[in-house]
């Protein structure tokens, strides 16, 4: 199964068991709002984000599942490096409102992220991988991964930017989310969001 069948499979999924009753149904009426922010590792080592971190309460738990995540994406510093390669990860909203009000609409509402659109001076953060699955306290799920190369042109001009377009990743309460960041590099995000599908 390729990782797009994997999604629509997953979203399929999300919305028969996140729903049940229509009439509980969480979804916001949101038409293509974009929401901007910067992250930075100042660190000698590639550091993991989880952008949404789904059904699990904290990163402790979520490392039990997902050992190679490093960090929740938050504003300010969300990972410290120590050792050789010390340093730190910070994030920040490049929007009007903050991460973490970023964040608690999305542990709220049903949304999805339509196109994402990433740039940065360090090849490896635009050549990398996009990963997500679906999250529950009654089985676990591999993290499928999206190869951000294959949103890449010949046509582009422009080699240090690439456009996820209708990437459509579920941006929910039991989805996770996750990117990372090369060493000693900056990443700059926009998220293209609108309303899950009914």
């Amino acid at each position: 199964m390729t990782a797009e069948e994997m999604l629509k499979l997953t979203q399929q999924t999300l919305s028969a068991n996140f729903n049940g009753n229509q009439k509980n149904k969480t979804t916001m009426n949101v038409n293509e709002k974009t929401f901007e922010w910067k992250v930075k590792n100042t660190s000698k080592e590639p550091v993991t984000l989880a952008l949404i971190k789904g059904t699990f309460p904290d990163l402790e738990d979520l490392q039990r599942e997902y050992s190679k995540i490093d960090g929740l994406m938050d504003d300010g510093v969300c990972v410290t490096v120590s050792g050789e390669n010390a340093g730190e990860v910070i994030v920040e909203s490049k929007s009007e409102k903050s991460i973490a009000h970023f964040l608690r609409m999305c542990d709220t509402y049903e949304m999805l992220i339509k196109d994402l659109d990433i740039f940065s001076l360090t090849k490896q953060n635009i050549q990398g991988k996009i990963k997500h699955a679906p999250t529950s306290a009654f089985e676990s799920y591999n993290l499928q991964e999206i190869l951000m190369n294959k949103y890449i042109s010949t046509q582009q001009f422009d080699d240090k930017r690439v456009i996820c377009e209708d990437i459509n990743l579920p941006l929910d309460p039991s989805h996770i989310i996750a990117f990372t960041i090369a060493p000693e590099s900056e990443m700059d995000f926009c998220a293209t969001i609108v309303s899950a599908k009914e």
